[in-house]
């Protein structure tokens, strides 16, 4: 997997962290340490915002029968379980054009009111034929 004088990157860090003056370690490690704790408090406050905001903690899924109809078609084509969609409502309905798709375990796609307001039937299906290629190549 890795040549002759090729390390994985996690190696060459941690080489070359200790081969650093010990002031310079222990500066890294608390870098490091605070850069976990600021995300993990991203991410709690991401989650208090939306409860904030009236937002549901699970998204409604979709009810659009000619939009499940593609799904599941594009999902055949890839050979693919047809998975789980839900709806996000823009903020102010605005209509956003988004789409997306996440999950390791069982993959659900996420699209925007905008997707199925603005869009032609062809650009539906091939935006939903892109997040169906992400799950079909596993590159979520």
């Amino acid at each position: 997997m890795f040549g002759a004088l090729e390390l994985p990157p996690f190696v060459v860090w941690f080489e070359l962290n200790w081969l650093m003056p010990r002031p310079h370690r222990a500066l890294t490690v608390v870098i490091w340490i605070g850069g976990v704790v600021n995300a993990l408090l991203m991410l709690v406050h991401v989650r208090f915002a939306f409860r904030a905001a009236g937002s549901p903690s699970v998204l409604p899924l979709l009810r659009d029968e000619d939009l499940l109809a593609k799904i599941a078609d594009i999902a055949a084509a890839y050979g693919l379980r047809v998975p789980r969609v839900r709806v996000l409502s823009t903020f102010g309905g605005i209509g956003d054009t988004m789409a997306m798709v996440g999950g390791l375990i069982a993959p659900s796609v996420l699209v925007t009111d905008g997707l199925r307001q603005r869009l032609s039937a062809a650009e539906q299906e091939a935006i939903l034929a892109n997040e169906l290629g992400h799950v079909a190549n596993h590159t979520l």
